[in-house]
């Protein structure tokens, strides 16, 4: 029906007013441009109520003056608010909102709110209840520590209303209740740690879906260049496979004859070159794995570290290694991925310094299994620790930069994450950590 329609539309439309901005790249912009939102909203609605106040006596020809110029105060505010915080979307991407940049923007809408309500007949006005609204958005918005300072303030600023209930009141003599002061800051207690709650689950889950998403675009990047060097490498095979060749039968025909030595040299450089092309090409495409295709399979967790330290101690018989795994458990990995990424660790920390100690420590920790792989280097450079796990970011001479991003897919995989640090006075630590209750039975 037309009626019915007009109607949807019209819910439709002012839902969308009240609509948090989920398409916002960054959360405390989102939050600030929300903010900037229901401000004008709170703005033209209490303008609009302002004669209403009037006619029943909330505010007078003085009382009105000024509830009106505090609003446009408000007004005044939150238009600087949204040009020079808000700004463009290039603007706020480069320097966008901080947590205490929002904190502070709370902080001064429960003093607006507070003196309005101050103005226009105190907690005796019928829209006292938009003051613990207030306090319930701030509870939820405001980032970590930043909201008690709040919390303070909020039954601050209601002990005002309180007393200035008192103070003016028709009959001096009628006596105060003990209620009367501790049943609203009760009930503002309640209000704040139900929402807190709620605003720290969804301040977790919104930092769990910005990694989440980050990750995905980094795989899907990965595999897309992986995919390009799965092609590349099939267009290489036969000319660099000619080359080897090639380079193989001249050696062959080379004799003693003068200058024999600088042409063996020459071919040797190039052997060692179209080498290094075939190792580039091959550990792109070996880096281009999905997390969710790789079957997992219990296996005991001491056992297998153990079998992958000694494999690799064949291979390297000068390195020093230290294994310390003494978890009777079983564990569910993706074998395979989880060989490749101890290997990747172990030559990272052998690279690092060849004569140096390699230590490997597996550990449970509460609801959480920790692999730590520690070497005794110069450490990672400050361009890796900040940019950690971005692909193609290495400072090896010969590396590729997928080593460690390789080894935080694997971790997230698991539903874990990877760290890396350098150690004191020198080395470094690469860290996995999963969580444990979901995969892990005893042996």
């Amino acid at each position: 029906m037309p009626g019915t329609n007009k109607f949807q539309e019209a819910h439709r439309a002012i839902a969308q007013v009240f609509k948090f901005p989920e398409d916002v790249h960054n959360i405390e912009t989102a939050k600030l441009t929300w903010i900037v939102r229901l401000r004008w909203i709170v703005c033209t609605f209490f303008l609009l109520l302002s004669p209403a106040g009037y006619v029943v006596g909330l505010l007078n020809k003085n009382t009105l003056a000024i509830f009106v110029g505090a609003l446009g105060l408000l007004a005044l505010f939150n238009l600087f608010t949204r040009l020079f915080f808000l700004g463009t979307e290039q603007e706020t991407r480069k320097s966008p909102p901080t947590p205490i940049l929002v904190s502070s923007q709370f902080a001064v809408d429960l003093v607006a709110v507070s003196s309005l309500l101050m103005i226009a007949g105190g907690i005796t006005n019928p829209l006292t209840p938009l003051f613990f609204v207030n306090v319930a958005l701030g509870a939820v918005l405001i980032r970590g520590h930043y909201a008690w300072p709040y919390w303070g303030l909020s039954h601050t600023f209601f002990f005002g209303l309180q007393t200035q209930y008192v103070l003016e009141r028709v009959d001096p003599t009628t006596e105060i209740s003990l209620i009367f002061w501790t049943a609203p800051h009760i009930l503002i207690a309640a209000v704040w740690l139900v929402m807190r709650s709620l605003g720290s689950y969804l301040e977790s889950q919104s930092e769990a879906l910005v990694r989440s998403r980050t990750f995905t675009e980094r795989q899907d990047r990965l595999r897309a260049i992986g995919a390009l060097a799965a092609g590349f490498s099939h267009e290489f095979a036969s000319p660099l496979n000619a080359a080897k060749l090639r380079l193989a039968r001249l050696r062959r025909d080379v004799d003693s004859s003068r200058g024999a030595a600088a042409l063996l040299e020459n071919i040797d450089a190039a052997e060692i070159c179209v080498a290094a092309c075939e190792k580039v090409i091959h550990e792109m495409n070996a880096s281009q794995f999905d997390v969710g295709s790789h079957e997992k399979r219990a296996i005991p967790i001491s056992e297998f570290l153990n079998d992958i330290g000694e494999a690799w101690r064949e291979e390297h018989p000068e390195a020093k290694l230290n294994i310390q795994a003494d978890l009777d458990s079983r564990v569910e990995v993706p074998v395979v991925s989880f060989a490749q990424v101890l290997i990747n660790l172990l030559d990272n920390a052998h690279e690092a310094k060849p004569d140096g100690e390699i230590h490997m420590k597996l550990e449970r920790a509460d609801l959480w299994i920790k692999l730590a792989v520690e070497d005794t280097g110069p450490g990672f450079s400050d361009a890796v620790l900040e940019r950690r796990g971005e692909p193609f970011l290495t400072t090896k001479p010969n590396g590729t930069g997928l080593g460690l991003y390789v080894s935080e897919i694997f971790a997230q995989s698991l539903g874990g994450r990877l760290l890396i640090e350098n150690r004191s006075p020198m080395g470094a630590r690469v860290s996995l950590t999963w969580p444990a209750f979901h995969n892990t039975e005893q042996v």
